[in-house]
């Protein structure tokens, strides 16, 4: 059923636990309705339920292309627009040396950082497009702007987020009006990269979310 809402409706990726729980407990304390997808279903919508009647929790791998077209088609669905989208879904290492790391492992962890993140971002694109209007953050990390041990294939997709060019395409960086509108501004700027420390930074304390501590 289509819920019509003036509340901004807000999509969160990895919306289950840790920042992005953090963020959509965030964003619904300040008025949007939160869609919170997670690849365990039960845990999203578990979670929706604690923030209230409002909002919607949804299953979805991030990496397969026919999970994000069917999550944000439900999103669509039931809010009919998306203001924001959190890429914030991400998975962790595989707890070895990079020796003996499979690649399996290596690229489940770009898969899900970097493909998801450009996979949401061009499917929630296209609504803000039509829309004329939106936000996109990437929710990145330290670990992308210095090498940590052990985290290797992490390091590199949280790299690869810090510069979302390289992830969105480049007309969400221009999106022209129509001419008649040029005189009112004619650029929306839509993405922005966030690292995760400076996201929270007044919910932190000594650099560690407190969702986390």
């Amino acid at each position: 059923m289509r819920t019509q809402t003036p509340s901004p409706i807000a999509l969160v990726t990895g919306g289950a636990d840790g920042i992005g729980w953090a963020t959509c407990r965030r964003l619904a304390e300040d008025g949007a309705c939160v869609a919170i997808v997670d690849l365990r279903e039960e845990a999203a919508r578990e979670r929706a339920r604690e923030l209230g009647p409002a909002h919607l929790g949804l299953g979805c791998d991030v990496a397969r292309e026919e999970d994000v077209v069917a999550a944000v088609g439900r999103v669509i669905a039931h809010f009919a627009h998306i203001d924001i989208l959190v890429n914030n879904a991400g998975v962790g290492e595989q707890g070895s040396v990079t020796l003996d790391q499979s690649l399996e492992g290596f690229d489940r962890v770009l898969a899900v950082h970097l493909r998801g993140a450009f996979l949401m971002s061009r499917e929630v694109g296209r609504v803000m497009i039509a829309q004329r209007s939106g936000a996109i953050v990437n929710i990145s990390s330290i670990a992308g702007r210095a090498g940590i041990p052990g985290r290797n294939a992490y390091g590199a997709a949280k790299a690869g987020l810090s510069d979302g060019r390289k992830i969105h395409p480049a007309y969400l960086f221009q999106v022209k009006r129509p001419a008649e509108s040029k005189s009112r501004g004619d650029i929306y700027k839509l993405v922005a990269t966030v690292p995760a420390a400076e996201a929270f930074r007044p919910a932190t304390q000594g650099g560690c979310p407190l969702s986390h501590a």
